[in-house]
């Protein structure tokens, strides 16, 4: 099965921050599905960008064997601003594009794990079997234990 993962806030193992997604992304790989990490460049741990570089609006990497898409939002200080809002909407938007997707294969399941609302609609503008919107991380760990 190719499975995307989406979720704005997680980061490559890497970086600070979340990385479950890239531990499930490994464990669903070694049951023999496809998977890919859809994130955010920013993380608002170290108020940074990850990678640094900014020349792109989004790219395909590898970590430690798992496939990663970064696409680029803004910065923002603080939950409480508009500077968020705009993030959001900048990852939705570009994430919704499909640019990125290009040349893969198209995903038969997409989980967006803790969905803001505009990541929300963008799940649903992208072509997939199934597409479930899990508003906790820790439903997506149950789901990945159930798929063999």
């Amino acid at each position: 099965m190719i499975i995307w993962l989406i979720d704005h806030y997680t980061n490559p193992p890497q970086d600070l921050g979340d990385a479950r997604h890239f531990s499930n992304a490994r464990e669903l790989m070694r049951r023999g599905h496809e998977v890919r990490v859809i994130a955010c460049t920013f993380t608002i741990f170290r108020n940074a960008h990850y990678p640094p570089e900014t020349r792109f609006i989004w790219r395909n990497d590898l970590y430690d064997g798992v496939p990663f898409t970064l696409i680029r939002a803004s910065s923002y200080r603080t939950n409480y601003e508009m500077a968020r809002m705009w993030n959001m909407l900048q990852f939705a938007v570009r994430a919704w594009k499909g640019e990125w997707a290009k040349g893969l294969n198209a995903p038969n399941l997409i989980l967006g794990s803790s969905p803001d609302p505009f990541v929300a609609l963008a799940l649903n503008g992208l072509r997939a079997g199934i597409v479930c919107r899990l508003f906790s991380r820790y439903a997506i760990s149950g789901l990945i234990r159930s798929l063999r």
